[in-house]
């Protein structure tokens, strides 16, 4: 008795919330046709005209901080289905147009440095490589100076004893390296102020020769040079407490994963990345001059500088064409098994901003309006370079932004609020749009029926369902405990499971008489992760539904499982 009374609160633990309570993941099927829609034809209008009027240096206050005189970015939208983009959008500056070196007009192959995003291809490469079971390896299994390391530690009782000065190495783990949650620095020697100063600056101390990094500002840090700067620096936290940007961690993971394939770094971007997907634009050494834009000096740009062990953190080339390619191959699983892609595009911890948290690599911006929605991205900074690569899973598509010249951080920031803002509603429409097609409709058998629809809302909403002249929907109603059927509202959201000629979706059972109610944060909670699957008979959830697909991908029936009847589809 105690049992089912449990499973039968269970169901209840949605229904406080009057919000509608989605479970987490896309409110509808990805769209196919986006190039077709009214919706993505709109904002796609709009954000051209936009960049228009940042690059003509308006004065709107949406597009101001882009520095179209000093900026040449590349913008690309893509989507999974389609190799040619969807937008694209390249502004040359005009120091840029009268260039005696690199091209003097920005396209989709115009090679960039990209930063930071380097370290998104560098765990690719790993997964492909190893998979993510390596991510609970030691780092100590490939890394002989940490190993060393840590037996220094261990044999010294005084150091061992130490967490002020010592960072556990020991403890440190593959997948802490790829999510920045090693607890160690964010940086050695190049940003370090005793080596980019030839005298001390006002108000810092005199140091000895020992404490200055003789290395990483006019010349990268050979390995010997950077592991003995890296055991000399004072750990920020223990591992995994809370992300911590993290460089040296990329570098030391690029260290890891030579000794796991016992290739060169250079040589598995080749095998992995460059071949198998033809990346015509994309490099580890420096590309031929005439195919880059190089907004400044060589060095000062940091267009020719050897980022030397650091290029697994952050010092690749490659074209907004390219990393086009690189987001479609992750969106379609193109390089690894599905299962994987969709552990890794995961959060693995939180940061002090509930809009973002960290993966590995990915910063996940999660958007609140018009839904929770998750957004994998990865941001990077060089010298005069920055970049931007964005995945929504959700709905199939990515976007890419290139940035060459003057405080091009701030460009890529703007730029890309500015496509996520346009693109993502445009998106839920669209996506609502063909679910509208594919699914609305009345479907009815000998002695069932169910009307399903779509609204301004996520999800198909069931507006009718009945079985062997049962109300359902009253059925339900009554059985989670509401006063009114009319209070009870059932949406359909689909599972992401498919079969030939089969399309999976999971219902959501919630009371909206409550309204927006509860003091928080427990009793305002979206709880529907903990409910799916409650009311079950015979083994089948009544939240179970599959529609039946034709070949041109339109329902034509729809089974609620647990009632073992199939419904065709006799109205749209």
């Amino acid at each position: 008795m105690r049992s089912s009374h449990f499973i039968f609160l269970s169901t209840l633990s949605p229904l406080a919330l009057g919000k509608l309570c989605p479970i987490q993941g896309p409110a509808f099927p990805a769209p196919k046709d986006v190039t077709s829609s009214a919706s993505f034809a709109q904002v796609k209008d709009q954000l051209l005209s936009t960049l228009d009027k940042a690059v003509h240096a308006s004065d709107t206050a949406e597009v101001s901080g882009v520095g179209p005189n000093s900026i040449s970015f590349s913008l690309q939208v893509f989507g999974a289905r389609n190799d040619q983009p969807l937008l694209e959008y390249y502004h040359t500056a005009p120091p840029i147009q009268n260039s005696t070196v690199g091209v003097r007009e920005v396209d989709a192959d115009t090679v960039f440095r990209i930063g930071s995003v380097s370290k998104l291809w560098t765990v690719l490469m790993l997964l492909i490589e190893k998979g993510d079971a390596s991510f609970s390896d030691p780092v100590t299994k490939y890394v002989p100076e940490l190993r060393d390391a840590t037996k220094e530690l261990r044999d010294n009782a005084t150091m061992r004893d130490d967490e002020i000065d010592q960072l556990r190495w020991d403890e440190v783990t593959i997948g802490e390296l790829a999510s920045h949650m090693t607890g160690i620095i964010r940086e050695y020697a190049s940003a370090d102020i005793a080596a980019l100063s030839s005298s001390p600056p006002e108000g810092f101390p005199a140091l000895p020769k020992f404490d200055i990094p003789q290395c990483g500002t006019k010349a990268a840090c050979t390995r010997s040079e950077f592991f003995d700067g890296i055991l000399r620096s004072h750990p920020i936290l223990h591992t995994s407490s809370t992300p911590i940007y993290s460089n040296p961690s990329f570098q030391i993971l690029g260290y890891a994963l030579e000794t796991m394939t016992n290739q060169t770094y250079k040589s598995l971007l080749q095998r992995d990345l460059i071949k198998p997907l033809g990346l015509s634009r994309s490099s580890y050494d420096k590309p031929d001059d005439d195919t880059a834009i190089i907004p400044g000096p060589a060095t000062s740009s940091f267009y020719g500088v050897d980022a030397g062990g650091e290029t697994a953190a952050g010092g690749l080339y490659s074209s907004a064409k390219d990393m086009s390619t690189i987001g479609r191959a992750i969106l379609n699983s193109t390089l690894l098994p599905p299962s994987l892609t969709r552990r890794w595009m995961k959060p693995r911890a939180h940061t002090s901003s509930l809009e973002v948290s960290v993966g590995a690599p990915w910063e996940i911006a999660s958007l609140t309006s018009p839904r929770t929605i998750d957004l994998y991205t990865k941001q990077g900074d060089l010298g005069m370079y920055s970049s931007m690569l964005a995945l929504s899973p959700e709905h199939d598509i990515g976007f890419t932004i290139l940035a060459a010249g003057e405080s091009t951080t701030q460009a890529i920031s703007l730029i890309t609020d500015l496509t996520i803002n346009s693109l993502i509603p445009a998106l839920e429409d669209t996506a609502r749009e063909e679910a509208k097609t594919q699914f609305a409709g009345e479907y009815s058998s000998a002695n069932a029926s169910i009307k399903i629809a779509t609204d301004d809302q996520p999800g198909l909403k069931v507006t009718e369902w009945a079985n062997d002249s049962v109300d359902i929907m009253q059925l339900l109603g009554a059985r989670l405990g509401l006063q009114s059927a009319s209070h009870l509202s059932v949406r359909l959201y689909p599972s992401g499971l498919t079969a030939s000629g089969r399309v999976g979706f999971r219902a959501v059972f919630q009371d909206t008489s409550e309204g927006d109610s509860g003091i928080g944060p427990v009793t305002r909670a979206c709880t529907t992760w903990s409910s799916v699957d409650s009311i079950i008979y015979g083994n089948v959830g009544m939240d179970e539904f599959v529609f039946g697909m034709d070949g041109s991908g339109k329902a034509v029936s729809v089974s609620p499982r647990a009632l073992r009847v199939e419904l065709l589809r006799v109205k749209t």
